[in-house]
């Protein structure tokens, strides 16, 4: 797609589609149907607040840190700085712990099953897809395995690979798990404790070798719960720092079910893939709370979002996976490639030549069906082209 811009007029001469990204909540979102239903009954205000207590509602603070240090970066160079004014004025970039976004990385997957609950799918199921190769043939593409759906989003700068342990049967029923925080970890420990005693090597979980096991994901047995309940799917960490496994510590983890519609339906890891961008740092686009900015999210444009289609260029600027092209003033003629297949984007700060460093500006990407896009030619043609991101930090 060949873009001309013209300063003062990019923001609306060439929107397709045009969202807000501010500090949301997170975590895997309700349904349509949820809200209405907890509307209703009274109960949405004390969910939106449970919501908010499992503490995903902004992005990771030292992702913050790090953007914050790219954008200003960006904008002093769009201001025509070189590269020693600008070290000069910047201090060296902070560092980056957790779940790193680049590179092999390593995870563990724990499978939990209950006494009252047996696991529907296979171990050996769950591994291919969370771990499988792409396979542009699935019918589930591009969902096909969280590994291929991550490697694209990323353009082959991250690759998920990993472990899955399990199914580990508890001898009592699921209702004698306490739904609580301690009792969510006593579980986890019980399962972990297991495979230790059996000999499995958790050190290669410690992808920097800090320490800690960066990220791992749990899936449990039976149906799930109403939306921000004990027994929903999101993003937490762990808080015992007690507890160690082969000398690390465990930080983030997701939880989540194995099947949807237990016991029916076949397992999907668009719930991991939505939960491991939580583990990346990337908070939730959609809207857990109309009263509070614009409505709706980003429309269920974002994987952080409904759990569809790709990362935005925004995220994928945060980890590290793009460059954006830079423009402050002026008349530019630009080329862009389908965002799901090229590493492209632009950024826009407008007056940056003026000096003033922006916590608010616009970046374009060109959104086309095809890779993790792919199914966007599913809502309808009108869906794809040119998306212009307003981002308010």
């Amino acid at each position: 797609m060949r873009l001309k811009f013209k300063r003062n007029l990019f923001i609306f001469f060439l929107v397709i589609f045009f969202f807000s990204l501010s500090g949301l909540s997170g975590l895997e979102p309700p349904t349509r149907e949820q809200i209405q239903k907890y509307k209703q009954d009274g109960t949405y205000a004390a969910r939106v607040a449970a919501a908010r207590a499992i503490g995903n509602h902004l992005m990771d603070p030292e992702v913050v840190a790090h953007l914050n240090y790219k954008v200003r970066r960006l904008a002093l160079e769009a201001q025509g700085l070189s590269e020693s004014e600008i070290n000069k004025i910047l201090a060296p970039p902070p560092s980056r712990r957790g779940m790193p976004t680049t590179g092999v990385v390593k995870v563990l997957a724990i499978l939990i099953a209950f006494s009252d609950y047996p696991p529907i799918t296979s171990a050996s199921f769950v591994e291919e897809k969370l771990f499988g190769p792409a396979n542009v043939y699935d019918p589930t593409y591009p969902y096909e395995s969280q590994r291929a759906y991550y490697l694209r989003a990323s353009y082959n700068q991250l690759d998920i690979q990993g472990n899955v342990l399990g199914w580990y049967t508890t001898s009592y029923p699921r209702s004698q798990v306490s739904e609580t925080t301690a009792g969510r970890e006593n579980l986890i420990k019980e399962v972990l404790n297991y495979y230790d005693q059996q000999g499995h090597d958790f050190t290669q979980y410690d992808n920097d070798n800090d320490g800690t096991i960066d990220y791992f994901l749990v899936f449990w047995t039976g149906p799930h719960g109403e939306w921000a309940s004990f027994w929903w799917g999101y993003q937490t960490s762990f808080s015992d720092s007690t507890y160690r496994l082969d000398g690390k510590r465990l930080r983030k983890y997701s939880w989540q079910w194995e099947l949807y519609n237990y016991p029916s339906g076949q397992f999907s890891p668009r719930t991991a893939i939505h939960e491991t961008g939580h583990a990346l740092g990337l908070p939730d686009y959609y809207d857990y709370d109309d009263s509070i900015g614009p409505k709706g999210g980003v429309g269920g444009f974002d994987m952080m979002d409904s759990s569809n289609y790709d990362h935005n260029c925004f995220s994928k600027f945060v980890l590290d996976w793009i460059t954006p092209a830079v423009f402050s003033a002026g008349n530019q003629v630009y080329n862009l490639g389908a965002s799901g297949a090229y590493p492209e984007a632009v950024i826009f700060f407008p007056g940056a030549s003026s000096g003033d460093i922006f916590n608010e500006y616009f970046m374009v990407q060109n959104r086309y069906a095809t890779m993790n896009d792919a199914r966007l030619v599913s809502i309808n043609s009108g869906n794809v082209g040119l998306a212009v991101w307003h981002v308010n930090a």
